[in-house]
């Protein structure tokens, strides 16, 4: 999870998810990101030190079905904006409190359809924004990438923290680590949703003036794809077409 951890925040660094986060804040006016399957943290401290850095007043809370509260634990102890649900969260019915914009990184696609939909259609029933990003998809450029994922693993170990040195055995000596992190992003790029399924997913959520932006965009450098699905409520009595902010028309839009 280290590894998968540190790759995942290296292809965000080379998109615009912290320009589309940031403007999802703004059209908002939430001020908190409740992070579902948050698992051993994901980019939530890398995302949050940065929204922090363009003075965007953002706390952000890690939840999971699973909680890795001792995980968890020290990265609050060093990052005071984020803090953490001890008892497990359930995505389909999350409690009401903390509220505020919604995350899934990197996990949605472990959510089979009915699973991944009612996750969707709370988040419109209770009127909370909801951001998926997802670095994978079913294409061959992407599938081709993973034949060098082993090699980006041994380059990426020394730099991963804290430091292990079991991790340094069953990487280099004993390269199960290599082995397990490919066929991981394998099996992930086969169960990624593609936009078409994505915009299916959402074309049946309930509630009315609930705006939706779903898209593609190339990580810069690299034959791979972030993909993403934001939806937000539309302010009372607006009539503006989606994307329904000015903050999130400015963002250049790539659909597939």
């Amino acid at each position: 999870t280290d590894c998968l951890r540190f790759l995942f925040c290296a292809c965000l660094s080379r998109t615009d998810v912290v320009d589309r986060l940031a403007a999802l804040l703004e059209t908002t006016g939430e001020r908190r990101i409740v992070d579902f399957a948050s698992g051993s943290s994901g980019v939530i401290g890398p995302l949050v030190e940065e929204l922090t850095r363009r003075r965007i007043d953002v706390r952000a809370t890690l939840s999971d079905l699973y909680p890795q509260v001792a995980r968890w634990n020290r990265l609050s102890a060093e990052q005071p904006r984020i803090d953490f649900l001890t008892e497990p969260v359930d995505a389909r019915s999350p409690p009401s409190e903390p509220a505020g914009v919604r995350t899934m990184f990197s996990a949605f696609h472990h959510l089979r359809p009915a699973c991944a939909r009612a996750v969707l259609t709370d988040a419109a029933r209770c009127g909370r924004p909801i951001a998926v990003f997802e670095v994978s998809e079913r294409s061959v450029a992407t599938l081709a990438t993973l034949l060098f994922m082993p090699l980006a693993v041994w380059l990426s170990t020394p730099f991963l923290r804290p430091f292990s040195l079991r991790r340094l055995v069953f990487t280099y000596l004993v390269p199960v680590v290599p082995a397990l992190v490919t066929w991981d992003g394998i099996a992930s790029c086969f169960r990624t949703y593609s936009c078409r399924e994505l915009r299916a997913l959402a074309s049946e959520l309930p509630a009315a003036g609930y705006r939706v932006d779903i898209g593609r965009r190339r990580v810069r450098g690299l034959p791979v794809a972030v993909l993403w699905l934001m939806a937000w409520p539309e302010p009372s009595g607006s009539a503006v077409a989606p994307p329904a902010a000015a903050a999130l028309q400015r963002l250049e839009t790539s659909e597939i």
